[in-house]
């Protein structure tokens, strides 16, 4: 069944349950067609087109022979919560034909989208077979660890801080992250979320804290890992532009936290070296410091405080001011 055929079918579908169609870029190919045909007539309301009564049994008839299977197909259709009335709805007929997979509780969401879709890059509407299935994104959740800490995995115990010391961070799939039943040990008594890499890697921070890379926009891993900690404190600290500021609360909005967002005490200082221009400010949350940018329109990026012999300590006061 090409786009074509489907397009006219789901008109011929909306045709015969309403009576009425509305001009539409997706079907105007058919529409002298029609027209020449004796099926459509133009309509009191504007830009719409009616069924010719006379017309009613040649137009089921047009239907029965585009779509042989459409008794059955339109109950498989119907399973899913979609409708023979959208053209693209019938991209899934030949998924929802073949035989069900054997689909594992866990499952890459692309692969789904292969199998029960049109495309391993766009969404599926199809229901998985059962609600037990879950789609992951298989995303890797890179931190590291505060002195002591432990997790545990099907009873198991790992010293991950020990690890982390030798291989300068350790990393946790999404798989293997779902199978940790709990963090142990001495747990951190902050967690700082970092936006960009170069600063993750290089930040100096107390044997006490968690750092967890939390790139840009994409915080899911950052999400996932932050929910295990819920009586650490919290922090967020990335570049100081308007995006950076709402990375910080996207994430306070996914965790149910408010948000902290460190600013390095002695960011003034870096002000002639601001390597972000024509920055629109639109909120600067009553910090004078961006109020300075916003009148200036710059930003600053955060790797440029890393060598910075105060950062530590700056970091170390700033928590202690902040309440959980």
């Amino acid at each position: 069944m090409n786009a074509n055929i489907q397009a006219e079918i789901a008109l011929i579908e909306r045709i015969l349950s309403t009576g009425l169609v509305r001009e539409a870029k997706w079907w105007e190919f058919l529409h002298k067609r029609f027209i020449d045909a004796g099926w459509l007539e133009s309509s009191k309301r504007k830009g719409a087109w009616s069924l010719c009564d006379s017309a009613r049994t040649q137009v089921e008839a047009r239907l029965n022979s585009l779509w042989s299977t459409r008794a059955d197909d339109l109950v498989l259709l119907h399973r899913h919560s979609l409708t023979s009335l959208n053209p693209k709805h019938l991209d899934y007929l030949p998924a929802l034909r073949a035989d069900s997979p054997k689909t594992p509780i866990l499952i890459n969401r692309r692969t789904w989208y292969s199998i029960s879709g049109v495309d391993p890059k766009k969404k599926s509407l199809l229901n998985t077979p059962t609600n037990d299935v879950v789609l992951t994104q298989d995303t890797i959740s890179r931190f590291r660890p505060n002195r002591g800490l432990e997790i545990e995995i099907n009873g198991h115990t790992m010293a991950i801080s020990e690890m982390a010391q030798s291989l300068n961070e350790f990393s946790l799939s999404e798989r293997g992250l779902r199978k940790v039943s709990k963090f142990k040990g001495i747990l951190p008594s902050t967690i700082i979320t970092v936006e960009n890499l170069g600063s993750y890697i290089d930040l100096t921070l107390p044997s006490d804290m968690l750092a967890i890379f939390s790139p840009g926009t994409y915080i899911r891993s950052a999400i996932q890992l932050l929910k295990f900690f819920p009586d650490s404190k919290w922090i967020h600290f990335g570049d100081i532009d308007p995006e950076g500021i709402k990375i910080a609360y996207m994430i306070a909005k996914a965790v149910s936290r408010q948000p902290h967002i460190y600013i390095p005490s002695f960011a003034g200082d870096y002000l002639n070296r601001s390597q972000k221009k024509k920055v629109v400010w639109y909120e600067t949350y009553g910090l004078p410091i961006l109020s300075i940018l916003k009148e200036k329109k710059i930003g600053i990026f955060q790797e440029i405080f890393m060598l910075d012999d105060r950062l530590s300590s700056d970091i170390e006061n700033s928590v202690r001011l902040e309440a959980r």
